[in-house]
């Protein structure tokens, strides 16, 4: 996930417009790209996370301060919540 969001130019003007969970996939369209990651859900039912406010750069850079491993990804009411697995 960081290094798809690594691609992102936020200072540039790029910015995501949503993301979308649907049969295991999370899709993140921005203004200029649409980025697909296959992922383990734990979602009932489809999420549809309208993004106008949401700070995916910042989900970024704390993403790229940690090692990799794996992360829970809470997406609801235009906050990113991140927690990370040991």
């Amino acid at each position: 996930l960081a290094y798809q969001l690594s691609h992102i130019d936020f200072n540039g003007g790029e910015y995501v417009e949503f993301a979308d969970l649907a049969d295991g996939v999370l899709t993140i369209t921005t203004s200029q790209r649409a980025i697909r990651l296959r992922v383990a859900s734990s979602q009932i039912q489809p999420v549809l996370f309208n993004q106008g406010d949401a700070r995916w750069d910042w989900a970024r850079d704390m993403l790229n301060g940690i090692d990799e491993q794996p992360i829970v990804l809470e997406l609801r009411d235009n906050c990113i919540r991140i927690i990370v697995t040991y």
